[in-house]
This record gives C-alpha cells, sequence and structure tokens, in this order.
C-alpha cells in the first residue's frame, strides 16, 4: 500500500512542478514585447537588458510595436545578423565549401537583396548618395568582381563592415530624429566609424585600380 501512495505522490508532484513550469513560461511569453516576437529566428535571441531598453524606448516615443520592429530592422544590428543568419543557411546547403566559398555566397545573396531594393519601387533611400542606375551600376561592378573584393577580406567580420558601409552609402541607416541612434547605442552596433569608411573607400578605390 506504501508504494502505491509513494508512487501517487511521485505522480502528483511531477504533475505540480510540469504546470508550475507551463505557467511560467506562459508568463514569459506574455511578458515578450510584441516586436520581439516578430523578429526572423535568425535574430534572437537578444540579451534581456538590452529587450527592456528598447521596450522602454518604445514607451518613451509612444511608438507601435511594429514600428519598433521595423526600426529595429533598419539598424546596422540587423544587417550584421541578417549576413550571419546568411552564413549558417549556407553552411546547411553548400557543407562543401571553404569559408571563403561560404563567404562569397553570402555576399552573392547580399547583392540579390541590393537588386530588389534598386528595382522595387525605381528609387533609393531618400538619403541615398547613389540613384538607383548608379546603384545598379555598382551592384554589377561588384558581382563581376566579387572574388577579387573576397581577396580583401580577413575575416567574415570583414564582410559584414563591408556590407554595413555599403548601406551606409545608400542612405539606409540615416534618420535625422535620432531615435535610430538611440536603438543603434542600446543593441552596441552603430552606423560605420570613419575608420571603417575609409577601409571601404580603400577597397572600392582598389577595385577600380584592378578591375
Amino acid at each position: 500500500m506504501k508504494k502505491y501512495i509513494t508512487v501517487i505522490l511521485a505522480i502528483s508532484l511531477s504533475f505540480f512542478y510540469i504546470q508550475k513550469l507551463t505557467t511560467a513560461k506562459e508568463d514569459l511569453m506574455l511578458s515578450t514585447p510584441g516586436w520581439y516576437k516578430m523578429l526572423p529566428e535568425g535574430f534572437k535571441p537578444i540579451e534581456e537588458d538590452k529587450i527592456k531598453s528598447l521596450e522602454n524606448l518604445r514607451i518613451k516615443y509612444r511608438a507601435s510595436h511594429e514600428n519598433c520592429f521595423l526600426s529595429i530592422m533598419s539598424t546596422p544590428w540587423a544587417v550584421e545578423r541578417a549576413q550571419y543568419a546568411s552564413l549558417n543557411q549556407a553552411k546547411r546547403i553548400y557543407p562543401q565549401f571553404n569559408d571563403r566559398g561560404l563567404w562569397r555566397r553570402v555576399l552573392l545573396a547580399r547583392l540579390q537583396t541590393w537588386i530588389n531594393t534598386a528595382l522595387a519601387g525605381g528609387e533609393t533611400h531618400e538619403y541615398s548618395k547613389l540613384s538607383p542606375e548608379e546603384l545598379l551600376q555598382r551592384i554589377e561592378k561588384l558581382g563581376m568582381n566579387i572574388d577579387l573584393i573576397l581577396k580583401y577580406f580577413n575575416s567574415f567580420l570583414d564582410l559584414v563592415t563591408f556590407t554595413i558601409c555599403i548601406e551606409e552609402e545608400m542612405g539606409n541607416f540615416i534618420d535625422p530624429s535620432g531615435i535610430l541612434d538611440e536603438v543603434n547605442s542600446i543593441l552596441g552596433r552603430g552606423r560605420p566609424t570613419e575608420e571603417e569608411n575609409q577601409w571601404y573607400i580603400s577597397i572600392m578605390n582598389k577595385l577600380r585600380d584592378d578591375a
């Protein structure tokens, strides 16, 4: 009889803990901001303190969750996360490729994204230094010389920096309101530094001279 009582107690305790864990998980889901749930899986996780700071910023400016999501996806941090997500996808699809072979696939994918951007509405960002025609010419030149470009990269982080510098040139990170600067500060990845921009310009100059 004691054996059965012990089993029943064990089952009851297990059920209690399962219920408690389920409730905790549900509470966590309910407390997660809507904008965070909208992020693609490749952009998660974000540190809890950063989530709280971003949510406080959203509340401060009375922004909707959708606008907060769009702001985050317009940051250099998001561009960086996208490149790493693209790299992980390339590793799954092309397990036989070496590092530079994978980098090539990632950069080609980004070139396609830029082409789609240039062709989508027939115009570039209002703060872009490039017209749609100039952007397409730039992309075509990069595509034709992609192997030469890769020679200037010592790590995948160089590819990320190169990509962010082009996005900067396209005007995608400029925000006169300064709100995106606050978002960048929280996420820990701002617009290109002067040193990064000079590095990017030097590569473009070498590309022009060597191509």
